[in-house]
């Protein structure tokens, strides 16, 4: 079975979607949302599968393995608030993941050779994104513990190449590399036709290139992988 661990921030009418489609999904026991956002409150969101973690302050990207160290299943699904996951993709995700659970499996991959870019690659692949992600529960820890290692390099937002991190140290532990499949899923500004350049953080962060391709490089730096 698959816990969902979501973040949440602005998007309230994405999330209370998401929870109440993904609840009823077969493979999906447990939704866990962390809200970092004391501006809007999840509480009143009635759903047996949810567990709701509010924040008083904004807790960075990094609460997503925080929020994974507290679920029920080693399985970990995490999934932005602006896609929707159909469940034949995350059945296949599943399938993918219970065949090598020590690596990542997900929808969008990355693979690097010296600077970080935003290639989007399938099969084999170093980084894959958290967008759509199904990974090991002992990954997410191993990964929350390896972020102290980043504490100098200040991201926006807050926790920025959280997803680079888990990579590398899933990469570490299993000694393969990741996985990215090419499997459906909905963008909901894609759907709905916004301007990526107010969402999109990589349009907003002018900074966000260099940012990661420094998270990358002290990641080889230190578990040793070229």
């Amino acid at each position: 079975m698959i816990s969902l661990v979501m973040l949440s921030w602005e998007r309230i009418d994405n999330i209370i979607y998401n929870i109440n489609q993904y609840s009823t999904y077969k493979l999906i026991d447990e939704i866990i949302v962390f809200n970092n956002n004391n501006k809007h409150t999840l509480r009143n969101i009635e759903n047996s599968k949810l567990t709701l973690i509010e924040s008083s302050k904004d807790l960075g990207l990094y609460s997503r393995f925080a929020a994974a160290g507290l679920a029920r299943n080693e399985c970990i699904m995490h999934c932005d608030d602006d896609l929707f996951i159909p469940e034949l993709t995350i059945n296949k995700l599943y399938e993918y993941w219970s065949k090598y659970p020590a690596l990542c499996h997900g929808t969008q991959g990355r693979l690097i050779i010296n600077d970080y870019n935003q290639n989007e690659v399938f099969g084999e692949v170093q980084i894959a994104l958290t967008r759509c992600l199904l990974v090991s529960r002992t990954n997410c820890l191993s990964a929350f513990k390896f972020s102290l290692c980043f504490e100098d390099l200040c991201g926006v937002p807050k926790g920025n190449g959280e997803d680079i991190m888990l990579s590398f140290i899933a990469m570490h532990n299993s000694g393969k590399l990741n996985r990215s499949y090419n499997l459906p899923y909905l963008d909901y500004f894609e759907k709905d036709n916004e301007d990526h350049l107010h969402v999109a953080i990589c349009k907003r962060w002018n900074q966000h290139i260099e940012h990661r391709t420094k998270i990358v490089r002290r990641c080889k730096d230190l578990l040793g992988i070229n």
